[in-house]
C-alpha cells in the first residue's frame, strides 16, 4: 500500500487570525482539535468546532479564519500540497 498522494500537516491559528481567500490544486480535509475555526465559500460560512471535520474540494475558493478562540487543527490533503514541502 502506498500512501505517496496524501499528506497531513497540522497547524495553530491565535484568536481573530485569518487565512484570505485562495484555492489550492489539493482536496482538503480539516480536523479541529481544540478551539472552533470558520470556513468562508460561496455556499457561506460553515463553523467547525472540536472534533469536527470539513472537506473542502479541490479549487475551491475558501477562507478560514477563527473569532475569539484559538484554534488547533489537521488537514489532510490529497494529492500532496506542494507548498508544505521541504524542496518547494
Amino acid at each position: 500500500m502506498s500512501l505517496s498522494c496524501t499528506q497531513l500537516t497540522y497547524f495553530e491559528l491565535g484568536p481573530n487570525c485569518r487565512f484570505d481567500g485562495h484555492s489550492h490544486a489539493s482536496e482538503q480535509i480539516t480536523l479541529v482539535q481544540e478551539g472552533e475555526l470558520f470556513f468562508e465559500t460561496v455556499s457561506g460560512i460553515t463553523r467547525v468546532g472540536i472534533g469536527e471535520v470539513i472537506a473542502i474540494p479541490a479549487n475551491v475558493h475558501h477562507a478560514v479564519y477563527t473569532k475569539t478562540l484559538a484554534a488547533k487543527a489537521v488537514d489532510a490533503w490529497s494529492p500532496v500540497n506542494k507548498k508544505y514541502l521541504d524542496n518547494q
